[in-house]
């Protein structure tokens, strides 16, 4: 089943701890490259009542670092109902899923959702009130992973001998600056010998027009890199 995703939904909710929930693998690593399957898993969750949890959910979340995540701030990337998945697991405590995982460039959090019921706001947004049963460990972005470029785009310039090159990495920080990019091309893989300057970019919440894109639904892009291949020949690769 495809994960089904949730969009303007704030969660306020009670944190209490009863069974395990584990990612498999439990690492993003740079093999992942650009996204990557993972299978999350959970038993020992307390048994639902038949007739009022069938809308237990099962949710992604971002979280920096090992933080647990903040629910009044945060929504979920994606999310499943265990119930929809596989009743009996469900009536169990227990289940599987695997899933389609971006690189976000964050750590994520597996957290099993209890709503017992929904209670609509003037805005039409949703306020889901319930109590978080259990969180996993978070799923680490490892450093390889964090920097391994994606999103790679060669796009038209108003020269017909240059393209356009634009690919995202991880954050800067002051602890952490990126080296000036470059752009190192030619007409075959083991004589890549000319090379042009990128130049990068990031935007943050600020940049966004409304909420949620612009307070709690916000995610940072990381570092934007941008450069120009120049003197490209016709009909060459």
């Amino acid at each position: 089943m495809g994960l089904l995703l949730l969009a303007l939904v704030g969660l306020c909710l009670a944190h209490v701890s009863h069974g395990r929930i584990v990612f498999d693998p439990p690492e993003y690593t740079k093999d992942q490259g650009e996204d990557g399957w993972f299978t999350v898993t959970w038993s020992s969750i307390p048994k639902p009542v038949e007739g009022r949890d069938e809308n237990d959910m099962m949710a992604l979340y971002l979280t920096n670092g090992t933080a647990l995540v903040d629910m009044n701030t945060n929504v979920p990337i994606s999310f499943v109902h265990p119930y929809l998945l596989d009743p009996d697991a469900w009536k169990n405590g227990q289940g599987s899923f695997r899933f389609y995982l971006a690189n976000y460039r964050s750590n994520v959090r597996a957290v099993y959702l209890r709503p017992p019921n929904w209670v609509p706001l003037a805005d039409s947004h949703g306020q889901l009130l319930g109590t978080i049963l259990d969180s996993s460990d978070p799923l680490v972005m490892t450093e390889d992973a964090l920097n391994t470029p994606s999103n790679r785009v060669l796009s038209y310039t108003d020269d017909v001998g240059s393209m356009r090159v634009t690919w995202q990495v991880g954050p800067t920080s002051p602890s952490k600056p990126h080296s000036m990019p470059i752009i190192r091309y030619g007409t075959t893989k083991d004589s890549l010998n000319l090379t042009a300057k990128a130049y990068s970019s990031t935007y943050d919440a600020s940049s966004m027009c409304l909420a949620p894109a612009s307070s709690y639904g916000y995610h940072g892009p990381g570092t934007l890199n941008s450069g120009i291949m120049r003197g490209l020949a016709p009909n060459t690769r």
